[in-house]
């Protein structure tokens, strides 16, 4: 699956998100959320429609498809992540540099525990490291300061909305990321890419 329809697809998590707080934590669910959810399925759709099919042809393509199943089960995972993290910082006020901290060491143990048992060793990821340790120690600074910024933002402010917020990157991701790959219907994808933006600030609002 292309870049410039994965990273649109990925903001349909706010809509995840948004519902999830809504079931789970009380989260008011506004009027204008409503539509915003609409106009993301409205942009999800139109990633994936094509001239001249069926109009029920890009949500076949998308039961059909593994790795849009993968990336549903992506979005659930990262809605109910949203929802424990804001339980885990407001209910049970857990500090969230200690929260970050734990989260941190509980992902790099699994991938850790994974990569093992795919590979049986561990000797890929020194010689990984050896070649490009100094860019994976640019990009592990970037995320730990973006997940920070991240849960001290989800104390403050509705889960819903950060998770709107954050997302909202995927309209430059799918622009830049499809541009730089060469791939096709990049005009389609770019009014899809913004009818999902306009979707996720009907979210915020």
């Amino acid at each position: 699956m292309e870049i410039s329809v994965i990273a649109p697809l990925l903001v349909i998590a706010p809509a995840v998100t948004v519902l999830l707080a809504f079931v789970f934590l009380g989260e008011a669910l506004s009027a204008w959320q409503v539509w915003g959810v609409g106009l993301l399925l409205c942009g999800a759709y139109m990633l994936q429609a094509k001239r001249g099919t069926h109009v029920l042809a890009p949500l076949r393509q998308i039961i059909r498809s593994r790795y849009a199943h993968w990336l549903g089960i992506a979005l659930i995972g990262y809605g109910i992540s949203d929802v424990v993290t804001r339980k885990a910082l407001t209910d049970y006020h857990v500090p969230a540099p200690l929260f970050l901290v734990l989260i941190q060491i509980f992902v790099a143990l699994i991938l850790c525990a994974m990569w093992y048992r795919q590979s049986g060793t561990l000797r890929k990821l020194q010689i990984a490291y050896r070649r490009v340790g100094w860019f994976m120690g640019i990009l592990v600074v970037l995320t730990v300061l973006h997940r920070y910024f991240q849960v001290e933002a989800t104390t403050i402010a509705f889960v819903g909305l950060v998770s709107a917020v954050k997302r909202s990157s995927a309209f430059f991701v799918a622009l830049i990321g499809g541009e730089l790959f060469h791939e096709s219907h990049m005009v389609r994808k770019a009014i899809a890419s913004a009818i999902i933006i306009c979707g996720v600030l009907f979210v915020i609002l």
